[in-house]
């Protein structure tokens, strides 16, 4: 079964596959869920550590070897990380940098 990128928007680039990011926010939602994600963000803040470090913490503690292995087999950094901030947005972490 071929999959086809995510388009949400016509501004809208992301090249992961949808059924990647439904999996990936679905994940990260989850990981969210267990966590103060107020205080949390404002460790990282304290620690001066930018929105892109957590967006990273936040797919590492959310997803398997495996999955990311399915993720690099067609994405660069770049593409992960602009739909980690997405989702991220989406679940209502906003950006701090």
């Amino acid at each position: 079964m071929t999959q086809t990128p995510l388009a949400v928007a016509p501004h809208y680039d992301l090249k992961m596959h949808r059924s990647h990011y439904d999996d990936l926010k679905q994940s990260v939602r989850i990981s969210l869920h267990n966590r103060d994600v107020e205080q949390l963000t404002r460790q990282y803040m304290a620690a001066h550590l930018t929105y892109t470090r957590f967006a990273w913490d936040m797919l590492w503690v959310s997803t398997s070897q495996q999955f990311n292995a399915e993720l690099y087999a067609y994405l660069k950094d770049e593409h992960i990380e602009r739909a980690m901030k997405r989702l991220l947005a989406e679940l209502g972490v906003g950006a701090w940098e």
